[in-house]
Parts: structure tokens; sequence; C-alpha cells
């Protein structure tokens, strides 16, 4: 006896990466006005247009080639494939592209979202220029795949983050909430053109979710980060 599966839809997770255009490339590229522009390089206005989404890959992919970061490659292309998939064979699908990602670690291991904070407290002068955009609480990730799963609302992508800052306002956060800590103090821009922007997951706050402020996911991880005997 055959059994049909019926899938209602597809919640897709990547990271924020496919959704920067430019920002390692400055030279000028003909980009049409759906985009906005958050910094000198070029930030996607969220849009259901598959075709448009599909541009908007294809640019990011050449500039993000050009640069030989090849893990923004890796993940526009999936997202991409993604897209194309779904518009062939009708299927229903949601894109999220969360920024860094803290909270509390579930795994007894180190992941690469946490290290950027643990390398921060630990020291390091990484301005992150190439790997940073936001921060948002694992837990809010959470909420929004379920939420973008059962609103019939949702279309499209959502990127995922409470707000878009420099990585130097978060250095300083991070000192003032951990003054035990030699936490860096960095100067000027650590990415160079980056415009902050408070409501940047405004897609996803229309929907209804309520984002953890910053400064709690920093005390989670950090907090998290001492109990596995991950911080000296």
């Amino acid at each position: 006896m055959t059994r049909l599966v019926w899938v209602w839809r597809v919640v897709i997770h990547t990271d924020w990466s496919p959704t920067s255009i430019g920002h390692m490339d400055r030279s000028p590229i003909s980009i049409p006005s759906e985009l906005s522009v958050l910094h000198k390089a070029f930030v996607v206005r969220f849009t259901s247009s598959v075709w448009f989404v599909g541009y908007v890959l294809h640019v990011h992919k050449m500039l993000i080639r050009r640069s030989a970061k090849w893990y923004p490659v890796s993940k526009t292309l999936a997202e991409k494939a993604a897209w194309e998939f779904a518009e062939k064979n009708g299927l229903d699908v949601v894109a999220i592209n969360p920024a860094t990602c803290l909270g509390q670690l579930l795994q007894p291991g180190l992941n690469a979202s946490c290290a950027v904070l643990q390398q921060l407290l630990q020291g390091s002068t990484d301005t992150q220029e190439y790997h940073w955009l936001g921060a948002v609480h694992v837990k809010d990730v959470a909420a929004a795949q379920i939420l973008l799963f059962e609103s019939p609302r949702a279309s499209g992508r959502y990127l995922c983050t409470n707000g878009i800052y420099q990585f130097g306002d978060f250095a300083d956060r991070v000192s003032k909430l951990s003054p035990e800590f030699s936490v860096h103090r960095f100067t000027g821009e650590t990415q160079p053109g980056l415009v902050a922007c408070k409501d940047a997951a405004k897609k996803l706050i229309d929907l209804g979710l309520i984002f953890t402020p910053v400064e709690d996911a920093i005390k989670d991880t950090v907090n998290s980060l001492k109990a596995k005997g991950l911080l000296n």
C-alpha cells in the first residue's frame, strides 16, 4: 500500500551570510532599487519573490567568491539551491537567516558562534570584520522557527537578529557585563560602513516574535561557558 506524505511547509535554517551583499567587496555594482543600503555595501530587503531572491544570491555569490570567503559561498549556494528546488517542486519554503547565536550550550564542546564571545572574553583583538552582523539568543531562533512554520502569513526570508550593530559595540556591552575579563575595547568601526538598525528583524517582529535582550544572551553564554570549563 502506497503511503502519501504531505509536506505543508519547509523552514530552512541557514545563517546571515547569504543576506549581506558586497560586504567584502567595496567595488560599485548595479543593484535594483528593492535593496536597502544599510552600509556602504548592500544588505537585502527581504522579499518573497523567488526571482529576486535568486538574483540577490547570484550577485552575492559573485562578490564573496571574489574575496575567497568560502563559508558564506557555501551558505549562499545552499540557500539558492533550496529556493530553486522549492520553485520547481511547488514547495512552500520559508528561510530563516540568524545572526551570531548565543545562549546556553547544549553540547559538551564549543560551537563557532559562542567561540566568538569566548575569544573576546580571553582578550582577542579580532574585529570579526567579515563575520559579524549582530547577535541573537538561540532560544529566539528556535521560537522563530516554530513561528515561521505555524504562521499562515509567513513567506520569503527572515533575518533573525536582535539588531544590527558594530562588533565594537558588542565588545563594549560584554566588557561592562563581565568586568572580570580583559575584553579588548575597539576604536573606530569594526565593520566599515555598517549602520546600526534596531529593528532589522522587523518581519519577525511583525509576526509577534519578542527578542531576548542581547545582555541576557551574553550572560547566559558566559554562565554556560564557565559551567563547561570553557573559560579560564
